[in-house]
């Protein structure tokens, strides 16, 4: 599901047509990345390779309470 802020757009869902393959989704900038690419360029650069959001180690991780 991506979420559109405060813009008034309702969320938007979307099915992985190939469910073999992980994706992953930068919450800035709403792109779709293979997990491997996504992960190879976060730990090169530390940001997302599109919007250079800053990316820490826990990015994508649940937090246990």
């Amino acid at each position: 599901m991506v979420k559109h802020g405060k813009s008034g757009m309702r969320p938007r869902y979307f099915k992985t047509m190939v469910p073999d393959i992980p994706i992953v989704l930068c919450s800035r900038c709403n792109h779709f990345f293979h997990e491997e690419d996504f992960e190879f360029a976060t730990l090169q650069k530390k940001e997302c390779p599109f919007c250079k959001l800053p990316v820490d180690e826990n990015f994508g991780k649940q937090l246990l309470d």
